[in-house]
């Protein structure tokens, strides 16, 4: 089997799952089902590897090309077949749909889209998150390519985070890490435990203050924005916002150690965990290597000077539990695993 045969077989195999019939042109039906692919569709220009039917009209092609191939360079021949289409035959004007697969990768486009352009639709899931070792899983069962590129960011977005950042199994990742803890690796850090919205503190340019716990005691105040609607039980919120330099708010450190080796883990965290806000260090004079600290201006002075006045006394903070945080992640992993096997 040539790398093209095997990529039309596995094109077929996928366009069958998606529920489009596949039909070669000299058994033509468009009649058999709602959707139609037909292999070896004459146009103008030359058959077209699949041209796809729904309701009996054409509404764009499908080309193929074995894996490795650049499907960029493909779609001037997508745009060929559905710029000559016979006129004598049913479509939608104008075809409006071009894809270009290898079996393992499709780009598409829509071609009334106002910012019309070829997009990947499909792209790698990890059923089990890279967050709980899905790396290090068996790639056949553990990770599939059969999920559009959008579905798979709001599975992450709004199931794996959904689960991973529930106050629960936050705090239960954070406290496992002090097993593997080395001291000797600079990139070997310990997260920060989320306990909560904070209310003994506020900022002006910030609706939110969270507060964060490290091992022996020491704090973090983060003051952001990033609490919206089917996030308020995240822990800090709308974890996009947090990858954003404008957005990522400014992070408050209190020290509770004065050794040094525990410093050094101790700030190494904080700047990965807290990668993109603002970083301060609320009370301990700490020589700034590799730029882990900001320079507070006087508005950001008085917050330290908010954050020393609270730091040891009693904190009031706010927790939001989403009951049933777990079932949609469960629900994903058997689905996938299912189909997988």
């Amino acid at each position: 089997m040539t790398p093209e045969e095997l990529a039309r077989q596995n094109i077929d195999i996928q366009l069958e799952e998606s529920g489009w019939v596949v039909q070669d042109y000299k058994n033509l039906n468009l009649g058999a089902s709602l959707g139609i692919a037909v292999r070896e569709f004459p146009t103008l220009k030359g058959p077209a590897d699949y041209m796809l039917f729904i309701k009996r009209k054409a509404v764009g092609v499908l080309e193929a090309k074995p894996e490795g191939v650049t499907l960029s360079g493909v779609t001037e021949q997508s745009e060929r077949y559905l710029e000559n289409f016979p006129e004598d035959i049913p479509h939608i004007t104008p075809l409006r749909f071009a894809y270009e697969s290898t079996g393992v990768e499709t780009i598409f486009r829509d071609r009334l889209d106002i910012d019309t352009r070829s997009r990947r639709i499909f792209s790698l899931e990890h059923i089990f998150p890279t967050a709980l070792g899905g790396k290090k899983l068996n790639d056949n069962l553990f990770k599939t390519r059969k999920v559009c590129r959008d579905c798979n960011s709001k599975m992450g977005l709004f199931v794996d985070a959904l689960f991973l950042k529930s106050f629960f199994v936050k705090g239960s990742m954070s406290n496992d890490y002090l097993n593997y803890l080395d001291f000797n690796d600079d990139k070997s850090t310990l997260p920060f435990i989320y306990l909560g919205k904070n209310e003994s503190v506020t900022h002006s340019d910030y609706d939110y203050c969270d507060y964060w716990n490290w091992a022996g005691g020491s704090r973090i105040f983060h003051f952001h924005n990033n609490y919206f609607e089917n996030f308020e039980s995240l822990a800090g919120g709308n974890p996009i916002k947090h990858k954003n330099n404008k957005t990522a708010g400014e992070a408050y450190l209190v020290s509770s150690t004065n050794n040094l080796i525990w410093i050094k883990k101790l700030l190494l965290s904080f700047k990965e965990h807290f990668k993109y806000a603002k970083r301060f260090s609320v009370n301990i004079a700490i020589q700034n290597e590799n730029n882990i600290l900001n320079i507070p201006s006087t508005q950001q002075q008085s917050i330290i000077n908010s954050i020393l006045q609270v730091s040891n006394g009693t904190q009031h903070n706010k927790i939001v539990l989403q009951n049933g945080f777990e079932v949609r992640f469960l629900a994903k992993m058997a689905l996938a695993l299912g189909d997988n096997l």
